[in-house]
């Protein structure tokens, strides 16, 4: 909508009120309660003392402080200048996941987690990784040196650990499915 000279000096009559406090020129809302316009130069400092003197507790407090003082403040202002105060966000209180869903063992090697440790940065001669086998019952481990990360001789370690206390139901990789597969298929 585009105003005219007439409309807008209608507007401005009709809404606000010049008023001479001392020295200053302080422009009023004309609403039932009369309060001063922020100019935009002094918004900021007025936000801040407003939110200080409700003592940062939240929003809805600071911008009862700021409507009681003030008029024409837009609320949208006044929420992100709460949003960027830092006494403000150090208080925040961040959302609490509920907890994941806990693996359940039944018993004795139902459940092994293997992992593959690096240690490439501390060789010990040939052998630059260990394998981290785990069951997650008992928390009982085993590790394995291994010379690669490759299938094969992951593979050829587990079966060992298989035919030496037998095979688990579940086999558990951080490592991702794939490297789960490959091993698996090698196995077999």
């Amino acid at each position: 909508m585009v105003w005219g000279d007439s409309q807008f000096k209608y507007w401005v009559q009709k809404y606000f009120m010049l008023i001479k406090v001392g020295d200053l020129n302080v422009v009023y809302s004309t609403d039932k309660i009369s309060r001063p316009v922020e100019v935009y130069e002094e918004l900021y400092t007025k936000l801040d003392a407003c939110h200080n003197r409700v003592g940062h507790h939240g929003r809805d407090k600071a911008w009862h402080e700021i409507k009681d003082h003030y008029s024409w403040v837009p609320y949208d202002v006044v929420m992100i200048f709460i949003k960027l105060c830092d006494s403000c966000s150090n208080r925040q209180i961040f959302p609490k996941f509920p907890a994941s869903k806990p693996i359940v063992s039944i018993g004795y090697l139902t459940r092994i987690q293997i992992d593959l440790i690096d240690m490439r940065c501390r060789p010990d001669g040939r052998f630059k990784w260990i394998l981290h086998v785990k069951d997650h019952f008992t928390k009982f481990s085993w590790v394995y040196p291994l010379e690669s990360k490759e299938a094969e001789p992951v593979a050829e370690k587990l079966l060992n650990q298989f035919y030496s206390f037998g095979p688990p139901r579940i086999l558990q990789s951080d490592n991702g499915k794939e490297f789960v597969a490959r091993i698996i298929k090698v196995c077999s």
